[in-house]
């Protein structure tokens, strides 16, 4: 999956300025190779963490990240926090198209009925 799939507004305001210093293909390679920890930035472009960053996105976007991010500590979220999301749009967008029910939907997507409509439920709150 590629964060360029998903509408830029939908995604975490971290996540947004990331696409927008380094472009969607990278912030896609950091979260795939590091999604779900931290990622700290480090003064001087030295550390074990940011040396794996550089191997996943080049070292002219990660001194990019790292002036952007100059010596603060980051939580990059996981892909499949992504994908949980995505899904779910897709689980409303569906619901709101009209012809489906929520058990449809929950047959479709191998989730429980009480799933999809508290995901319902959610978005209209």
């Amino acid at each position: 999956m590629m964060l360029s799939s998903i509408p830029v507004e939908e995604l975490p305001e971290l996540i947004q300025v990331m696409v927008g210093a380094v472009g969607a293909t990278a912030t896609t390679a950091l979260v795939q190779g590091l999604g779900g920890s931290t990622v700290r930035f480090p003064k001087c472009g030295k550390g074990k963490t940011y040396d794996v960053v550089v191997k996943l996105i080049g070292k002219e976007k990660a001194e990019s990240l790292r002036h952007i991010f100059n010596k603060e500590v980051i939580y990059l979220p996981s892909l499949k926090t992504f994908r949980a999301k995505a899904r779910q749009r897709e689980i409303i967008r569906r619901y709101d198209d009209g012809g489906v029910t929520g058990e449809d939907l929950a047959v479709e997507f191998g989730v429980s009925v009480r799933w999809v409509y508290a995901i319902l439920n959610q978005e209209r709150i």
